[in-house]
């Protein structure tokens, strides 16, 4: 009965966590049922995940993710897109059509490395 989680998802996928564990941390940080998850909520959550009081990794702003698919060929991401967050595992993207051209033309806000 879940909506607007794909924050939830993304960091579930990403990290290997389950996603009852993951939307229980997220309502820990603030996330109400139903409504998306703001950069905050999802940085907390991978700390939190992490085990780890040191800032997130973000890098690559403002690339297409065709761009970021060439470098994310290894290791874990959480990506940020407009309204949207799935993640990359070893190259692999959960959560969101990236075989799609539209898709692969989007503009990423921010990769968060796991």
């Amino acid at each position: 009965s879940e909506e607007n989680d794909c924050a939830v998802r993304a960091v579930a996928s990403g990290t290997g966590v389950s996603y009852s564990k993951a939307h229980e941390l997220f309502q820990k940080f603030g996330r109400k049922n139903r409504k998306g998850s703001t950069v905050f909520q999802i940085r907390e959550a991978i700390r939190a995940i992490k085990k780890s009081s040191d800032d997130v990794v973000e890098f690559a702003p403002h690339r297409t993710l065709k761009r970021v698919l060439t470098t994310t060929k290894k290791g874990s991401y959480v990506v940020l897109v407009r309204r949207h967050a799935f993640s990359i595992v070893n190259g692999i993207v959960y959560g969101n059509g990236a075989q799609d051209a539209a898709a692969l033309r989007k503009i990423v806000k921010c990769v968060i490395e796991l």
